[in-house]
């Protein structure tokens, strides 16, 4: 159990862990076996009022549990004469129905949670940089048509920072202020994003800090899209040659591909520049606002530099 409640750990499982397609055939079978069960039920109930038992009852009982959860009709028995049900046969379908309109309406409180659950809006680089001036990450969104509102970014550094008194390195956990808009920008819109923390500012926790004493980077992100839907993303980048990446567990668990988000030394490829004539390739002379074009491929690229760390940055 992950709470106090088994119920509250089934709803978020249903809701938030189980993948969409785990789900709808959960739905099914669940579906499926009400349908069995109830089948099962009438057929023990016809027997027990002397009925013979043989597998025409069960099918007609099975072709009665289908039509009282609606999946079939009627006119599966040709429209014929029946008998009418018995009172206990009476009391198993009721049973049956309602158990299957509680179903439904389980299923459909599921389905209206998860779609009301917020959507990924945001996409962050696969590695970060760090140099003597910066350290610093790319983000993006995901959807053109996404604009992102009241954002706040907040970068967290796990490192042995120098205790200014003493001189030595003690590990600790520290916020970093990102340079020059404290973190809020009014408004994202789908272009990319550099957030940067000033290495060489005077309050900077970093001033003695190299990359070689970080072990996590991790920066969240939280924010209003234009539909009113609160963003929320996060990432964790940590260096190559860090403890965490070196222990045990962490090989165990990604082996030599080295597919996490890393933290590296080096400076981020150019993105933007003047929008060229075609022919020419001369700048454009624009007669109002000033045109920049944004190069994508570039956005995750890092220059590393040349006492780096050996892996090139991931394409």
């Amino acid at each position: 159990l992950r709470s106090v409640s088994l119920g509250e750990d089934l709803w978020h499982i249903l809701t938030v862990d189980m993948s969409l397609l785990r789900l709808l055939l959960l739905e099914i079978y669940t579906e499926f076996f009400f349908i069995l069960i109830g089948a099962v039920l009438l057929t023990l109930v016809a027997a027990a009022e002397g009925a013979n038992l043989d597998s025409t009852l069960f099918g007609e009982k099975l072709l009665l549990s289908f039509t009282t959860v609606r999946i079939s009709t009627d006119s599966v028995y040709g429209w014929e004469e029946k008998t009418p049900s018995s009172k206990p046969e009476i009391i198993v379908l009721a049973l049956l129905g309602w158990f299957h309109w509680l179903l439904l309406s389980v299923a459909g409180a599921i389905i209206v949670t998860r779609a009301l659950k917020p959507l990924q809006q945001v996409a962050f680089a696969p590695d970060a940089i760090m140099n003597d001036s910066e350290i610093s990450v790319r983000l993006i969104t995901l959807r053109q048509s996404v604009i992102l509102y009241d954002v706040h970014v907040y970068m967290k550094l796990m490192a042995a920072f120098k205790d200014p008194e003493t001189g030595d390195y003690t590990g600790g956990l520290r916020h970093l202020e990102i340079a020059h808009t404290k973190g809020h920008y009014g408004l994202f819109k789908h272009y990319p994003m550099t957030v940067k923390h000033d290495v060489t500012a005077p309050d900077s926790p970093l001033r003695d800090t190299t990359v070689d004493h970080i072990m996590l980077l991790e920066v969240t992100v939280t924010a209003t899209d234009n539909n009113g839907n609160p963003v929320f993303a996060a990432a964790n980048y940590m260096p190559p040659n860090s403890h965490i990446v070196n222990s045990s567990s962490f090989q165990g668990a990604y082996g030599e591909e080295k597919l996490y988000p890393r933290l590296l030394r080096g400076r981020w490829r150019d993105q933007m520049r003047p929008f060229k004539e075609a022919n020419t390739g001369a700048p454009f002379k624009a007669t109002d606002m000033p045109l920049y074009l944004y190069n994508m491929d570039n956005f995750h690229v890092i220059e590393l530099e040349q006492n780096a760390d050996s892996d090139d940055s991931p394409v």
